[in-house]
């Protein structure tokens, strides 16, 4: 499996691109850079898992999408990451790095757990609608009767 770290340049980024040259895994780890909405689909539907190690997060689009895509998710137990994956995604503590590299060895090795997880993501993220968001805000709004 190869890394691929998508995204605008953000913090950090020149560490971790002479981070990743220094030890020599410039073949293992792709930078795509920023990746147009229209795209990314294809980029989930492409990839093995998801993996976001999130500290802090308001609302948790992204594995979101990439639930809907059928891919399996790892993400941080970050506010709003939690309530989006419910119990369809394996969970770690954002700053637990030990226990990320556990569990991308074990779901990497293990292509049962891999479609079970793809299973119940899509099940999770069907509870999520653009309607029924727009719904439940003018509902509480008291828009709707």
């Amino acid at each position: 499996m190869k890394l691929i770290l998508a995204g605008g340049k953000g913090w950090y980024y020149d560490t971790v691109f002479a981070l990743v040259e220094a030890l020599g895994m410039t073949e293992a780890v792709l930078f795509p850079g920023f990746i147009p909405s229209d795209e990314l689909p294809d980029w989930y539907r492409a990839a093995e898992l998801f993996v976001y190690p999130s500290l802090l997060e308001g609302f948790g689009l992204p594995v979101l999408e990439a639930m809907a895509c059928g891919i399996p998710v790892v993400c941080s137990q970050a506010d709003g990451l939690l309530e989006v994956v419910g119990s369809a995604a394996v969970t770690f503590a954002a700053e637990d790095e030990a226990a990320l590299t556990s569990i991308l060895r074990s779901l990497s090795a293990n292509p049962a757990q891999r479609a079970h997880l793809r299973t119940l993501g899509l099940a999770q993220a069907a509870h999520f609608a653009w309607r029924k968001a727009a719904q439940q805000m003018l509902a509480l709004y008291g828009c709707l009767h």
